[in-house]
């Protein structure tokens, strides 16, 4: 799905029975610092303070933000691998005795097995690299998961240098995997 197919309404229900999810879009993450007084509500559910932006309306009439409650409530069972190529995907509110609570541990919650995600906000041109890198290992070489993100991660350095680039890790270090 892409551009005005890309509803919320669609990815929740295509989503459910796909082995892989490749979400290219806005994340977002709302820091307790971000909230105002009227927002205060948000503080109460972490869950409702990150998602990612798809396109609003379609015959549900969503709102084109799909929270990580939203998210948790999605039947992943069958799916092995999420990749969020968006910016602040790993985020979330950390919780005592919960740990933290984001994107990343809804899709764990609606039961994906392995989720790829970004700690800070991404460059556009080199996510894309890091990307082509990350299925390269993945599917050429049939590495796992882990191994395909240490193998993305560590080509798209390399490149940089080779190019006499930043080296800066906001350009290659950004993306993590988690689950078994």
């Amino acid at each position: 799905m892409s551009g005005a197919a890309a509803l919320e309404s669609a990815l929740k229900t295509q989503a459910p029975g796909q082995q892989v999810l490749h979400l290219a879009t806005h994340g977002f993450f709302l820091a307790s610092s971000c909230l105002r007084d009227r927002e205060a509500a948000l503080a109460g559910n972490p869950l409702l303070r990150s998602g990612l932006v798809l396109t609003a309306g379609g015959p549900t009439r969503e709102d084109g933000l799909l929270t990580a409650e939203e998210v948790s409530a999605l039947r992943l069972d069958s799916t092995e691998l999420v990749v969020l190529s968006g910016c602040d995907t790993a985020r979330g509110a950390a919780q005592a005795g919960q740990g933290l609570l984001g994107l990343r541990r809804a899709f764990q919650a609606a039961g994906a097995r392995q989720v790829v995600s970004s700690l800070w906000p991404v460059d556009d041109a080199a996510t894309q690299q890091w990307m082509l890198r990350f299925y390269q290992a993945r599917l050429q070489r049939n590495v796992g998961v882990v191994q395909a993100v240490r193998s993305a991660s560590a080509a798209e350095l390399r490149a940089r240098r080779a190019a006499s680039r930043s080296t800066h890790p906001f350009y290659w270090g950004g993306f993590v995997a988690s689950g078994f």
